[in-house]
C-alpha cells in the first residue's frame, strides 16, 4: 500500500525538490497529477514547463480543486442536480430569511439587512466543510444553556434547514458537491495509478482531505507539501494552522489504514541573498539573532502618506529595472489591497511601470447590476429618489450622463421623490424637457413593475426582468461599452464587462429554479438579486508577460521573484479582520460540543496571517523593500507595524529612509514631477533655502518644455501671490464688471471678499438648490406678508388704533393666497414641516401686531412698501461719482418708508425687515460691509425730498418671554425684545414723533439732561450727514475697485465672524491661510465713537489716502492703482511711494537706472516693471540676470537669460553678447538687467565708455535698457544721474 508523504519545509525549500520528484515519476513512465490552489494553476503550469524544460503538459495534469471536480464528473457522470454557486447560495439564504423572519429569535430585526446572507453563507460553509450536518447541529444546540448563543443556534438551525429544503430538489451547493466527489472518485479512475502531488495550499479543506484519503490507495505515490516547520522551531507558532491541517489529513488517512510519513526537509542554499535568508529564518523567531553583515538587500521606507508611498514604490521599481531586473521578476505585495491598490495603479501607470493587479471585483458594482438592482428597489421601495437616480446614472439607462445629471439637479431642486416620479413634472421653465427625460427613464421601470404585478410564478417574474433588460437595450449597451474599452486598450475591463452578462444570466436561471412555482414579492425579489450579485466576482485577465505582479500579501502567486516591494505595513497589518456571526467564545463552545474545529479561531486566523507575511517576505532572491505610510489620505496618523521594528533590530545596518518630511523621491514622469513640485517650492520659500538641485532641474525642464510650460507657470503663479492684490485683465474686467447700475448688496459682498464677488458675479456658477423652504424663501414670505398687511391696514379708517382681533383678521386675509401656494411645496411634505409653516404664520401675525403698535406710538405714517429705486417706475437712483469722473447708479428695494411732516420740514424713516436680530455695526459701516440701510435712507431722502429721520432694522420674530404677569406686561416684554435697531436723528421733535412713549419702539435716545446717550442709536444732524456721506463715498470706492478688476481672495474677519462662514465658494477658492501673505483680512473692531472720530478725520488729502485704503482692506492705494493702470495703458508714470505721483507724457531715456542700497527693493521694482512692460510692449521683453533665482517671478512671456551660462566675464564680452542678441532678434524692445555691476564686474567711475556704447545700441536697435545698480543714487557719477528713474 502506498505510503502518503507529508512534507514540511520552510519557505523556498519545496518547489525545486517537488519538481525533481515529478521529473523522476515522468521518466519512470508514471502519470503525474499536480493539485494546486485555484489561483495558482496557470503559474504552476508555466513553472513546470520552464523548470523541467518540457515541450508541453500532455502527460502531466495541473488541477485545482474545481478542475478536479469537473474532471471527476466528466469521467463518472454528472449529478442530476445543478451546481449552486455562491450567488445562488446567497439568494437561497436571503429567501430563507424572508420565509422565516417571524420565527427567528436573535436575528429577527436584522433578517432583511443586505449583508446578512453573506455572513450566514460563510458560517454555514464552516459547518458544512467539517462534515457537520444540520441534524447533528440540532443535537448540539439542544445542549446549549439559555442565552445569546442558544438563540443564535436556534436561528442558524432554522435557516439551515430551510435552506436545505429550498435547494434539495434541484441544486447541490459546493460542500455537498465536494463530499459527493469522494463517492464518485473511484468510479472516475482519475487518480488510479497516478503519482499525485499536492502543493501551495495553506490549509486543506476537510472535503479535500477526505478525497485525498479516498484516492491514496489507488495512487502509485502521494506527496502533500506544506510550507511549515516543527512546533519546536523558534518561529513554530507561525505554522500552527498548517500543522493542524496536516494533522487532519493524517487522521483521515489513518482511519482508512493508510500509512503516513511526515518528512521535514532540511534547508539548503537556494540562491537568495544571505541577508534575506537570515530574515526568513529569524524574523518571526522568539529569539532572533542579529545579522552582522551587509544588509543592503533590505530597505525600510516610511512615507508621509499613501500617495508618497506609491511614488516611492514607482521609483524603487524603476531603479531595480535599471539594475537589469526584468519587470516580470518583480512583485508588489499589499498588506491592505483595498486602500492602496487604486493609488498604486494610477501612480505606476503615470510612471510608465507595466503592472498587473490580481484582483476580483464584485459584480454588484458594475453599472448593469446597479441599474437592475436600482430598478427593483424603485418598485419595492416606492420610487425613492436615490434608487431612481441609481438607475439614471448607472450608464445603462436610456439617459446620457449629462441628461442624468440634469435630471438629478431638477429632482433635488424641486423635491421629486416617490410618486412624483410617476406624474408629469409641473415645476420650472424646464419642466417639459425634464419630463421627457423622466418618461424615457421611468417607462421601462414602470413596465417592469406592471409585469411583476401580473406575474403568477417565478418564471413570470424572471421573464419580466429579461424583458426589462431588453427594453433598456442592456446587452447592446454592454457590447458597445466593450468595444469602446477595447479601442482604448483596456482589454481587462472589456473582459470583465462581458463576464457580468454571463453572471446575470446564471443568476436569473438559479433564481427561477429556487423560486420554483412560487411568486416572490417585489421586496424579496430585489433582495434576492442584490444578494446574488454581491456574491458574484468578476475575474481579471491573466497577466501579460514582462509586467510587475501586484497582489495581496499571502496571495501573491508568482514564479521567480528577484525583487519584492511590500507596501502598507502600518500597525494592524498583521491583525485579523474576520467578521463572523459568532464571537470567539461562542465558536469555541460549538467546537467543544462538536468535537471538531469549525472554521478558524481568532488565534488561528492571526497565525495564518503571520504565515502569509512569512511566505511573502521569503519570496525575493535579491532585494526586499518594505514601506509604510505615516499618515492616511485624510491626515490620520499611522504607526509602523511592529514587524518593521523587529526588522531594524535584526539588521542594525539596514537602510531606513523616509519620514513625514522626506523629499528623496525623484519624479519619474512630468505628471508626477508637477504633482510634487509645489511641496518643494513651498518648503524652499518657507524656510528661505535654495531649491534642491534635483528639483531645480525638474523646474527648469517643466518650465521650458512647451507641453508643460503653462501648467508649470500656473504653479509658479500660485506660489508668487504673496498676498498682493490679484486683478483681472482689462478685457475681462470690461466684459464682466462695467455695468451702469449695481446693487448695494453686491458692493457689500465685494467688501466682504473680492474673490467671492468675482465668483458670484463674474463666473456666475449655478448653485443647486435643495428642495426646502430655505432662509431666502422665509424672507420672501415675510416681506410679502408685511407688504400685504400694510396695504390693507393703511386703508382702515381707524388705523393704527386697531384691536388685536382686527390685526389678525387682516393678516389672515393676506396669508390666504400666500399659504395656499404651500400645498405643493416642501412645507406640506411632512408633519414637522407643516408645524414649521404654522410657526411662520404666527411670526408674521406678531410682526403685524408690532407694526401696528409702533404706529400707535408714532406720528410717522407709512408711505411706501417694497419701494424700488434706480429702476423704471421707481425712485431715482443714488448716483456715485467714480475716481475717473464716470457715474454709476445704485439700485435697490426699500422694505418700508415712513413719513412725518414737522415744523422743520418733511422727515423720512426707512425700515428693513429682518428675520434675525440686526443692528448697525460701526466696524462694518466703516469698512463698507454694511451700507445698505444708510444708502436706502439716502435714496429715500433724495427721491422724496425729505430729511433723514432714521433707518431701522425691523425684526420679524415671535419671541418667547418669561413673565407670569398679565397680558399687558407680556406685550411690553415682547415689544422690548423687538426694539427697532439702527440709527435715529437725535432731534427731540423727531424722536418724540417716532416714539411718543420713550423706550417702547426703540431704546431711549436722550439722557435725563437731554444730552444724547452714548450707548443709544442717536446721531446729531452733523453726524447723520457724515454717516450718509461716508457710506456714499465708500460705495464709490468699492465700485472703483470692482471696475479695477480686483479679485483677491481676501475674506474679512471681525471678531468671531468671518466672510468664509456659509460661503458657497469655499470649494472654488481653496484659500490656505497657512501660506504667508494669504491670511484673512482682520478688521479691528470699532465703537460708535471710533466711527465718529474716523469720519471726522476722513479727508481726501494725499497723506491720508493710502492709510484709508489700507484700513478698508485694499492691497493697493488709489495712487498705486492709478500707477498700475497707467503702465497698462502705455502712459509713462513714475511712482514714488514716499512723495507723490508724477504723470508726464515725456519720452524717458533709452537707458534707465534703478539705484539703491542693498535691501531697498530694486530687484522687486525691476521685476514689476518687467511684468508690466510685457503686457504693453509691441515687441519682446528680455530679462538678464547672473543666475536663475528670479526666473520664475517674471512673466512667462519674458525672455529670461542666465548670462553666466554664456561665460561672460567682462564689460567688453557683455557688449558683444548684447550685440549678438540684438542682431539676431529684431523684435526686442526692452532689456532689463538685474545686478548690473555684479554681472559685468565694472567700476562705475570708469564706465562712461560702456554707457556710450550702450546708448548707441539703444538708438540703433530702438531698444530701452533698464538696469538695477546697487549703490546710493547720490554717489553715482554725474553721467549716470540722468538715467536714474
Amino acid at each position: 500500500m502506498t505510503t502518503v508523504e507529508i512534507w514540511g519545509a520552510r519557505a523556498g525549500q519545496t518547489q525545486s525538490r517537488l519538481f525533481e520528484e515529478i521529473r523522476k515519476c515522468r521518466e519512470a513512465g508514471q502519470r503525474v497529477l499536480l493539485l494546486v490552489p485555484e489561483q495558482y494553476t496557470l503559474q504552476a503550469e508555466r513553472e513546470l514547463v520552464e523548470q523541467l524544460n518540457l515541450p508541453g503538459l500532455l502527460d502531466l495534469d495541473v488541477l485545482s480543486p474545481r478542475r478536479l471536480g469537473r474532471r471527476i464528473r466528466e469521467s463518472a457522470g454528472h449529478s442530476p442536480k445543478a451546481a449552486l454557486d455562491e450567488s445562488g447560495r446567497r439568494m437561497a439564504l436571503a429567501q430563507a430569511l424572508s420565509l422565516k423572519q417571524e420565527e427567528l429569535h436573535y436575528y429577527r430585526r436584522v433578517a432583511l439587512s443586505p449583508g446578512l446572507p453573506e455572513k450566514l453563507s460563510t458560517l454555514l460553509m464552516d459547518f458544512q466543510r467539517t462534515g457537520l450536518s444540520s441534524e447533528e447541529f440540532a443535537a448540539y444546540a439542544e445542549e446549549l444553556p439559555s442565552g445569546a448563543l442558544k438563540a443564535k443556534a436556534h436561528d442558524l438551525l432554522l435557516l439551515w434547514q430551510t435552506y436545505d429544503v429550498l435547494i434539495a430538489e434541484r441544486f447541490q451547493d459546493e460542500p455537498t458537491q465536494q463530499f459527493e466527489l469522494v463517492e464518485r472518485l473511484p468510479e472516475s479512475g482519475l487518480m488510479r495509478d497516478a503519482a499525485v502531488f499536492v502543493y501551495q495550499f495553506d490549509m486543506l479543506p476537510t472535503p479535500l482531505c477526505v478525497l485525498l484519503a479516498t484516492a491514496a490507495p489507488e495512487c502509485t505515490r502521494m506527496v502533500v507539501a506544506f510550507t511549515m516547520d516543527k512546533d519546536t522551531a523558534s518561529d513554530g507558532h507561525v505554522f500552527a494552522s498548517q500543522r493542524r491541517s496536516a494533522a487532519e489529513l493524517t487522521g483521515w488517512l489513518r482511519q482508512r489504514g493508510i500509512p503516513v510519513q511526515w518528512k521535514w526537509l532540511p534547508s539548503e542554499p537556494d540562491g537568495r541573498d544571505e541577508a534575506l535568508r537570515h530574515l526568513e529564518a529569524h524574523l518571526f523567531a522568539r529569539d532572533g539573532v542579529v545579522y552582522p553583515g551587509d544588509a543592503s538587500a533590505l530597505t525600510i521606507h516610511a512615507a508621509a502618506n499613501p500617495y508618497a508611498e506609491a511614488a516611492f514604490a514607482a521609483q524603487t521599481l524603476q531603479s531595480w529595472h535599471e539594475r537589469g531586473i526584468p519587470w516580470q521578476y518583480m512583485a508588489v505585495a499589499l498588506a491592505d489591497a483595498q486602500s492602496m491598490a487604486g493609488i498604486l495603479a494610477v501612480t505606476l501607470q503615470s510612471a510608465g511601470v507595466p503592472c498587473y493587479q490580481a484582483r476580483k471585483d464584485s459584480a454588484a458594482r458594475h453599472g448593469l447590476s446597479r441599474m437592475l438592482v436600482g430598478a427593483l428597489r424603485c418598485i419595492s421601495g416606492g420610487f425613492l429618489r436615490a434608487d431612481v437616480l441609481q438607475v439614471a446614472k448607472s450608464g445603462f439607462s436610456s439617459l446620457t450622463r449629462d441628461e442624468a445629471d440634469s435630471l438629478e439637479n431638477y429632482a433635488i431642486t424641486h423635491g421629486i421623490n416617490r410618486g412624483k416620479w410617476l406624474r408629469p413634472f409641473p415645476y420650472g421653465d424646464d419642466a417639459a424637457d425634464m419630463d421627457e427625460l423622466r418618461v424615457r427613464l421611468i417607462s421601462p421601470v414602470e413596465a417592469l413593475r406592471d409585469a411583476l404585478r401580473r406575474a403568477k410564478t417565478a418564471g413570470d417574474s424572471v421573464e419580466a426582468i429579461f424583458r426589462f433588460l431588453e427594453d433598456t437595450n442592456a446587452y447592446d449597451r454592454l457590447m458597445a461599452r466593450e468595444e469602446a474599452l477595447l479601442s482604448r486598450g483596456m482589454a481587462a475591463e472589456a473582459t470583465q464587462n462581458r463576464q457580468v452578462w454571463t453572471i446575470l444570466m446564471t443568476l436569473l436561471d438559479q433564481l427561477y429554479a429556487l423560486l420554483s412555482t412560487q411568486k416572490a414579492n417585489q421586496r424579496d425579489l430585489a433582495r434576492f438579486v442584490e444578494s446574488g450579485l454581491t456574491g458574484a466576482s468578476i475575474s481579471s485577465l491573466p497577466p501579460q508577460p514582462d509586467t510587475v505582479m501586484i497582489g495581496e500579501a499571502g496571495h501573491l502567486m508568482t514564479g521567480r521573484i528577484d525583487a519584492l516591494l511590500v507596501m502598507g505595513m502600518q500597525d494592524g497589518a498583521l491583525g485579523s479582520t474576520a467578521d463572523s456571526l459568532l464571537s470567539e467564545t461562542e465558536r469555541r463552545t460549538l467546537c467543544d460540543l462538536a468535537q471538531r474545529a469549525i472554521g478558524l479561531t481568532q488565534q488561528e486566523t492571526c497565525a495564518l496571517r503571520q504565515s502569509d507575511f512569512y511566505r511573502t517576505l521569503s519570496l525575493p532572491r535579491r532585494f526586499l523593500t518594505v514601506t509604510c505610510s505615516q499618515g492616511g489620505q485624510d491626515g490620520t496618523a499611522f504607526r509602523p507595524a511592529g514587524l518593521l521594528e523587529d526588522m531594524t533590530q535584526l539588521f542594525p545596518h539596514m537602510v531606513v529612509s523616509g519620514g513625514v518630511l522626506a523629499n528623496d523621491v525623484a519624479p519619474l514622469s512630468p505628471a508626477m514631477a508637477l504633482d510634487a513640485l509645489p511641496h518643494h517650492l513651498r518648503q524652499a520659500v518657507d524656510t528661505d533655502t535654495p531649491l534642491p538641485e534635483q528639483w531645480a532641474n525638474v523646474l527648469r525642464w517643466l518650465y521650458f518644455d512647451p507641453e508643460w510650460h503653462s501648467r508649470c507657470q500656473a504653479v509658479l503663479d500660485a506660489l508668487n501671490r504673496h498676498g498682493t492684490a490679484i486683478f483681472l485683465s482689462r478685457d475681462h474686467t470690461r466684459r464682466l464688471f462695467t455695468q451702469d447700475k449695481v446693487s448695494i448688496s453686491r458692493l457689500e459682498g465685494f467688501a466682504q471678499c473680492p474673490y467671492r464677488h468675482f465668483v458670484n458675479y463674474g463666473l456666475k456658477p449655478v448653485i443647486r438648490r435643495e428642495y426646502e423652504f430655505d432662509p431666502a424663501d422665509v424672507g420672501d414670505f415675510y416681506h410679502a406678508a408685511m407688504e400685504g398687511y400694510a396695504a390693507l391696514a393703511l386703508k382702515e379708517p381707524d388705523f393704527p388704533d386697531l384691536p388685536d382681533e382686527k390685526i389678525h383678521a387682516l393678516m389672515d386675509t393676506v396669508l390666504l393666497p400666500l399659504t395656499t401656494a404651500w400645498a405643493d411645496g416642501p412645507l406640506n411634505e411632512t408633519p414637522s414641516l407643516r408645524l414649521q409653516g404654522e410657526k411662520y404664520r404666527r411670526t408674521v401675525h406678531r410682526a403685524a401686531w408690532m407694526f401696528t403698535h409702533h404706529a400707535q406710538h408714532s406720528r410717522f405714517r407709512t408711505v411706501g412698501e417694497e419701494v424700488v429705486f434706480g429702476e423704471e417706475d421707481g425712485l431715482p437712483p443714488v448716483v456715485l461719482t467714480l475716481h475717473d469722473g464716470r457715474k454709476i447708479a445704485l439700485r435697490g428695494k426699500i422694505d418700508r418708508i415712513d413719513r412725518w411732516e414737522g415744523d422743520e420740514g418733511v422727515y423720512l424713516l426707512v425700515s428693513d425687515y429682518k428675520s434675525s436680530h440686526r443692528d448697525i455695526d460701526p466696524t462694518r459701516l466703516w469698512y463698507g460691509l454694511q451700507l445698505q440701510l444708510l444708502l436706502y435712507l439716502q435714496a429715500a431722502c433724495e427721491g422724496l425730498d425729505g430729511n433723514p429721520a432714521g433707518a431701522f432694522y425691523f425684526t420679524i420674530q415671535d419671541p418667547m418671554v418669561d413673565t407670569a404677569d398679565v397680558k399687558e406686561s407680556a406685550e411690553k416684554a415682547i415689544a422690548k425684545k423687538l426694539h427697532l435697531k439702527g440709527i435715529v436723528l437725535a432731534d427731540v421733535d423727531v424722536v418724540e414723533a417716532l416714539d411718543s412713549n420713550p423706550g417702547y419702539s426703540f431704546t431711549k435716545i436722550f439722557n435725563a439732561d437731554s444730552s444724547v446717550a452714548s450707548s443709544s442709536d442717536g446721531y446729531t444732524s452733523e453726524e447723520m450727514a457724515a454717516l450718509l456721506a461716508h457710506t456714499k463715498k465708500m460705495a464709490a470706492e468699492l465700485a472703483d475697485r470692482i471696475r479695477s478688476g480686483e479679485i483677491t481672495p481676501s475674506p474679512a474677519v471681525i471678531r468671531d465672524w468671518n466672510a468664509c462662514q456659509w460661503c458657497d465658494c469655499a470649494g472654488i477658492c481653496k484659500l490656505d491661510t497657512s501660506i504667508p501673505g494669504h491670511e484673512k483680512r482682520e478688521l479691528p473692531p470699532l465703537k460708535k465713537q471710533d466711527l465718529l472720530t474716523l469720519m471726522a478725520n476722513d479727508t481726501d488729502a494725499p497723506g491720508n489716502e493710502e492709510e484709508r485704503h489700507h484700513k478698508s482692506g485694499e492691497f493697493f492705494s488709489r495712487t498705486q492703482r492709478k500707477f498700475i493702470r497707467g503702465i497698462a495703458s502705455g502712459r509713462k508714470m513714475v511712482y514714488n511711494r514716499d512723495t507723490k505721483l508724477s504723470l508726464t507724457r515725456r519720452r524717458l531715456p533709452m537707458i534707465q537706472i534703478i539705484a539703491g542700497k542693498k535691501g531697498s527693493g530694486k530687484t522687486k521694482r525691476l521685476i514689476d516693471m518687467t511684468n508690466n512692460a510685457v503686457k504693453t510692449s509691441s515687441g519682446n521683453v528680455v530679462f538678464l540676470d547672473k543666475n536663475d533665482s528670479y526666473m520664475y517671478e517674471v512673466d512667462r512671456a519674458v525672455r529670461f537669460v542666465n548670462v553666466e551660462e554664456y561665460s561672460v566675464s567682462s564689460a567688453e564680452m557683455f557688449l558683444g553678447f548684447l550685440g549678438g542678441m540684438l542682431a539676431s532678434n529684431y523684435d526686442v524692445k526692452t532689456v532689463f538687467i538685474d545686478a548690473f555691476l555684479k554681472l559685468i564686474k565694472i567700476d562705475l567711475a570708469d564706465a562712461k565708455w560702456f554707457f556710450d556704447s550702450l546708448e548707441k545700441y539703444a538708438q540703433k536697435h530702438d531698444v530701452t535698457f533698464v538696469l538695477s545698480v546697487s549703490a546710493d543714487p547720490e554717489a553715482l557719477p554725474d553721467f549716470c544721474k540722468g538715467y536714474i528713474i
